[in-house]
Parts: structure tokens; sequence; C-alpha cells
């Protein structure tokens, strides 16, 4: 439910109203709302119509799936001196003497809200953000229609998801949830739920349900244990995550004060923006993390080659500190720089370190939340050092919106920024996103949440929003909005109750995807010939896509890694010479080998048996050729109603069978019995209500009504004459949701 001030609370309920519609369009997207872009005198009537659309049958309406709102207002004529004529002629793209002759009509800002009067002031509640669609003209009525769709119209970009394993390889484990790729495409359409990309940018992990960067490649990320302090070895696991500033975030381990246990990510930075220690350099750290006073955590650690220098960023028992080594000598010494300490509870906070070098030594400006320090060492000239190459961030404590960017002084701080998406956290745990072409991003959209039966909408400020189906086991969603009775606000009333409303067995089908086991995944079809001081490109394509290629291609066969013989005798068994290989992947599904002789003789790439010898080693993601169907049924239901299945649509996003069978017991629990399902129900509009809030309907005296239900579809409908109503669609509501989602202990139970 929208929130208001108790006045305007007390002018929506009141018995005697005036609601007025207000109606804007920023004909030149200047975001300024003048009386050219005030449509409101001309509006003769406005509707709203936004309804979830879901996967599952219409007879069953479970609060799940997408909500595309849209508006449609019908115009007359104005009212101020200007716009006297009727608004046939005023909205004619065709007439020249129109104050709008120079605008365009389409694709601009659209937004509608609902006014009361109060005392002092009108204010108002917005029932829809949106983009028109469409304003055609009736010169016979003298009338126009403005028709708009909400923040969808943003989301008609096509996007290619990048392939994202959950568990690749030895320590290339940066899991994966459903949020990480809702995200993804959120952020190639410009919509943002942490801070987007910055120009310079050289490594960007925003920790939401996964691992992977956005900017930057993945050289390592995994959770390590520490089984046995005896034992060198850990064991790595995927990443794990929590609810963090904005949406997920990389969570610390759950044992970190035990030496070895840490969860890490590194990337290797970006080429485009070099950043070193020399004099002139600069580059920024920024994330957030859920920390307090006397918490120990590495934001960053910054490293190249033997030839370059290393920077430490972060927090020692609550002191924020850089600690650098401006040469490549690892003999040479280190500079510490300390910032401001950190009081109080542990809380998510903004934490920036801005790094700048001189000649005469190193500036850091620190930034926590919207404070700033600025601290300076003293340290002799340096240039001619290399670029940094990787950099690290281990989770002492959690991480999220993780970025580094070659930033010079005085960049803008990210503290006060302000998403426009929520993303809860998903309940789909993924196996991997494989490689595929561009897709619509609002199919795709629709699709990620489908597979967990979540909805996803735009409200009505145009924020969009990703909820699940714990939502609806939190505190909000098991709280009663507001009472609507039938002798004040119900003013028609009705429901459906239907058999096919029930369904006792629910199949629900799963896509498992499978990571194999380390092998072989190309070899050279042919004896490749070198000649003297050459270089030849040889592409590699793969059967399947391909993650965890063991690079790099070290000379000498190896069952564990990638590898190549080189000989100067053509049908082997000659004496072995380095030959230098680089590979660039360009894909899953192909990479480009730049193989280089370096000396005189010709070389051959071919083992001791006359076979070729390039060969990559890595491992095959594929779909199951079968297809896992759990299934969940009631006997008590079948015997009492009959079979009545409902088989729920494939999704390629549904990978895991547990999963699957989990959201059938869930269906299920909804579904065994009749639930009453209140279609056209007519009200007193009310602008506060939203999609997904639970009210009490009440109709005693008439059908006996009584309790608690979740408004699926709301559509306004204000006029000159009619005043304002909304119909709405509503389903019983239950108490809780089956054991497990929402999970006890982190919803209505306790912790966020």
């Amino acid at each position: 439910m929208l929130p208001t001030s108790p006045a305007l609370a007390a002018a929506i309920e009141a018995p005697q109203r005036s609601p007025r519609p207000l109606l804007f369009a920023d004909w030149n997207r200047d975001g300024e709302q003048d009386d050219l872009d005030d449509l409101s005198s001309f509006a003769e009537s406005v509707t709203v119509d936004r309804t979830l659309i879901g996967d599952t049958p219409d007879q069953v309406r479970l609060v799940e799936g997408y909500a595309a709102a849209s508006l449609s207002a019908e115009l007359v004529r104005g009212a101020t001196d200007g716009a006297r004529r009727d608004a046939a002629w005023y909205f004619s793209r065709l007439n020249t003497a129109s104050p709008l002759h120079t605008y365009e009509r389409l694709a601009r800002p659209v937004i509608f809200a609902v006014a009361f009067k109060t005392h002092p002031g009108l204010p108002r509640v917005r029932r829809f953000t949106g983009f028109s669609r469409g304003l055609p003209v009736r010169a016979d009525e003298g009338t126009a229609t403005l028709t708009a769709l909400d923040g969808r119209e943003k989301l008609r970009g096509r996007v290619a998801l990048p392939m994202v394993v959950a568990d690749g390889g030895p320590v290339t484990k940066p899991g994966l949830n459903g949020q990480w790729p809702l995200d993804y495409v959120l952020r190639r359409n410009g919509i943002h739920a942490s801070p987007p990309v910055r120009a310079r940018c050289v490594a960007s992990v925003t920790m939401h349900g996964s691992g992977h960067p956005e900017v930057g490649e993945l050289n390592a990320a995994a959770r390590a244990v520490d089984q046995d302090p005896a034992d060198p070895d850990w064991l790595h696991v995927p990443l794990r995550f929590v609810p963090g500033r904005f949406a997920l975030g990389l969570a610390a381990h759950p044992d970190s004060a035990a030496t070895g246990n840490v969860q890490f990510v590194n990337v290797a930075l970006s080429r485009r923006h070099p950043i070193s220690t020399n004099d002139g350099a600069s580059f920024l750290v920024e994330c957030w993390s859920r920390v307090g006073a006397d918490d120990t955590v590495s934001l960053a650690f910054l490293t190249g080659g033997d030839d370059s220098g290393t920077c430490w960023v972060g927090l020692q028992n609550g002191e924020f500190e850089v600690v650098t080594r401006r040469l490549g000598d690892f003999e040479a010494p280190t500079v510490t720089v300390t910032g401001p300490t950190l009081t109080g509870a542990r809380a998510w906070r903004y934490l920036a370190a801005q790094v700048s070098f001189s000649a005469a030594g190193i500036t850091v400006d620190f930034r926590v939340d919207g404070t700033s320090t600025t601290a300076v060492a003293a340290t002799s000239s340096v240039t001619g050092q290399g670029s940094f190459v990787r950099v690290v961030t281990t989770a002492n404590r959690p991480i999220e919106a993780w970025q580094v960017t070659a930033e010079a002084r005085g960049a803008r701080w990210n503290d006060d920024f302000e998403p426009d998406a929520v993303l809860d956290p998903s309940l789909n745990e993924l196996t991997a996103i494989l490689p595929g072409p561009a897709r619509d991003s609002w199919e795709l959209l629709g699709e990620i949440a489908a597979a967990e039966l979540a909805t996803v909408s735009f409200d009505e400020l145009g924020l969009f929003s990703f909820r699940t189906r714990a939502r609806w086991v939190s505190t909000q969603a098991q709280t009663v909005q507001r009472t609507l009775t039938a002798t004040v606000d119900i003013t028609a009333l009705g429901y459906d109750d239907a058999l096919d409303a029930v369904r006792n067995r629910i199949r629900v089908p799963a896509s498992p995807v499978l990571v194999g086991p380390l092998t072989t995944v190309w070899r050279a079809p042919e004896i490749l010939t070198l000649r003297p001081r050459s270089t030849q490109v040889v592409w590699a394509s793969f059967a399947d896509p391909v993650t965890g290629l063991r690079l790099p291609i070290l000379p000498g066969e190896a069952p564990d890694r990638s590898w190549y013989l080189a000989q100067d005798k053509p049908s082997g068994g000659g004496d072995p010479y380095p030959a230098e290989v680089v590979v660039e992947v360009v894909s899953a599904g192909a990479v480009k080998l730049r193989i280089t002789n370096t000396i005189t003789k010709t070389l051959y790439l071919v083992d001791n048996t006359g076979a070729p010898a390039l060969v990559l080693r890595g491992r095959f993601v594929t779909v199951t050729s079968s297809t896992s169907t759990p299934e969940a049924a009631d006997a008590a239901s079948i015997a009492e109603f009959g079979e009545q299945p409902l088989d729920v649509d494939h999704n390629p996003w549904r990978q895991s069978p547990d999963s699957a069978a989990g959201l059938a017991a869930d269906l299920l629990a909804e579904l065994r019995r009749p639930r009453p399902v209140l279609v056209g129900v007519e009200i007193i509009g009310d602008p506060r209500l939203q999609l997904g809030d639970r009210v009490r309907l009440q109709d005693r005296d008439g059908i006996g009504l009584d309790g608690d239900y979740w408004l699926t579809g709301i559509r306004d409908h204000l006029s000159r004459t009619g005043g304002y109503r909304q119909y709405v669609t509503a389903r019983q509501a239950s108490t809780v949701l089956r054991w497990g989602v929402g999970r006890w202990g982190v919803n209505v139970w306790g912790k966020a």
C-alpha cells in the first residue's frame, strides 16, 4: 500500500470527497511539469489497468506473473485560454497552429495521479508512471485518446546473456541464482538496483546472486573451508549470498575467524584503462559492506607482474587503511595511509577510497557514507612500473556493489545512490546460464520470474520490482492494509466458484543442466606446422559450451591441464622446443589460439605417436535430454473432487529437480481446496492500493463474505461524471505458506 500523510489518508476515506485527475505528459522530456505538459483540464476520464498475468490458468489466479500497467485517457476540451479549442485540434500533429506542433507526441513520459482536497493544499497519490504509446484524434467528436504503457517501454531492447556457471572448476565457483540474470538484463536496459558501472571501470561485481563480474574476467571465486589444520588443501565450494544494502550481497564466511575460511572473488582487470602506482595514476575502490567498529575486511588487493607494485584497501580493526608498495621490487617498503575509524554497531555502509599517486607521494580521499576524509603519505617519485592486472576481495564481512575504476581525483561518490529497481532474493538456485541469441528483455525477465512463480512489474512510481513467493510470508503480506465493507466501500461484488480452480495433482518440469568432468574439449584436427619465427592463428570450436578451460596452455602432455608438444620432426620423436601459445576466449563455444614459433627451426605440434599435439581441457556444460518432472498430489482432494491436474509449462530457468519439487508442493498447498476468487469487485477508489496488498473484504449480510484477500488486479477509472472507482480481482489469502518458503527465521519469524 502506498504511504500517505494522515491528512491525505483521512481525505481518501472521507464520506464526502472530490478526487481530481492530474495528468501530465513531458513533451520536451525536461523532467519539469509546466503548463504545456499539464493535460488535467482535458481529461474527461482516465483508466489505468494493472493486472498480474502468469503461467498458471486464469481460474487459479495466483499472485505470480508479470504486470504491465496501461493507461487510457479520453481528452476533450481544455479549460485554459490557450486550450479552449477541442482536443482534436489541440493534439493533432498535422495542426501547425497547435501549441504542441513542434513537439513529438509518442514515447514521452506520462504521469497520472489522483489528488484530494485537504487543508492546506491538494496532495496527490501517483497511480501511473510510463510512456505515451498513442494519441489518435477524432475530428468529428473533437476528442483525442492518450494511451500509455508503464516502464516496460524501457525494456524493449534485446539482451544476450553471458555464460555463467555456478561451479565451473576447482576454484571457479561464483555461485548463481535467479537474481543475477534478472539484474544483468535490467542493467543492460539502464535500470539499476545498485550503482551503474562507471565510465572508466576496470572491475565490477554486483554480488547480486553471483560473484561473476560484469566488467573484468573471473580468475577465481569460491568459499574456502579449512577442514583440517593439518591438511594444506582447502575445500572450495560455491559462494553464498545474503540480503544486502540494495539486493543480494556476498556473504561473510560463517566461520571467518578461522584461518583460511574466507569467501573471495579474484578478477582480471579490464585493460581499457590501465592503473598503476606511477606518478599521475589514480583509481577508486568502492562498495557497500556490513561493518562496524573493530571489523577487519579486505575490500581490494591489487597486484600485477614482477614489475608492478601492490595496493591493499580495507579495514584493520575498524580503521580504514590503504597499504601500498609502489615498486615492483618485493623488498621495497610499504606505505600505509590511515583514514577514519569506524564506530558503532555493524550496518551497511558505503566505503570508498580514491587513491592518487604523484611525485610527492600518495593522497587518499576516504569516504564513509556521506563523510569524506583526506590523508597523505610522502614517497619518492615512481615511474616505469607495470600496470595492475588483477584485484581480489575477501569477504570477512558482507560486500555488495563492488567496483574498481580508473577515476581521476574528484569523481562523484555514490553514497547517495537511489535505486530504480527492488529485487527480492531469488529462491531459484541455478547451475548455469547457457549462451544463446539476444532476446527481448521483458520476455526474458518474465521467463526468469515464472521459473519460481515470482512477479515482475513496475509500480505506480515507475520502480521495477521482482517479488518472490517468500514475500507472501513477510510481515507486510500478513498484515491487512485496509478493510473494505459492503456498507461503505464496496459497490458491486461477486466471486468465481468453479472446479477449474482446484488442482490436486501438480507436475512441475525441470531441465537439469550438467557440468561434466574435466575432459579433452578440443584437439587440433591435424598436425600444425610452424615456420621459423612465424605466428599462426587457429580457431577452436566446441561441440557444447565449455567452462573451466585449464589455461595457460603449457608444454608437455598432462591429464589435468591444456597442453602442447612442439618438435622438430613432423612424425614425432624429435627434440622438444618451446612455443608461445596465447589464448583468447571469444565465447563459451570458441577460442582463438595464437601460436608463435620464436626460433629459426620449423616446428611441428605432434606427439611421439604421430598424433596432433595441441589439446584444450575443460568441462562441457549440457542440458540433459530427459526432463525431470516432479509431482505432488493430494489423495483427499482427489477423492473429493476427482483428479484435477495442472502441468506447469517447461521453463529453461527451472534447472533443479529439488526446486521443481518444492514448487509443486507449494502449488498443491494453495490449490488442493477451492478458494473463492473475487472478480470485478467495484469499490470506491483508494489510490493507495497496490497489487499484492492484503485487504479484508466484508459483506456479512449479503454473501457472508468476511476474509483476507490478496489483490491480483486493479483497474482505476476516474471521470468527471462518474467519480473515482476501482475494479479489483482478489484471491483468498493464506495465513502462511508451506514450511520452507520464506525460510523460518528469515522473514516473518526474525532477522532480515
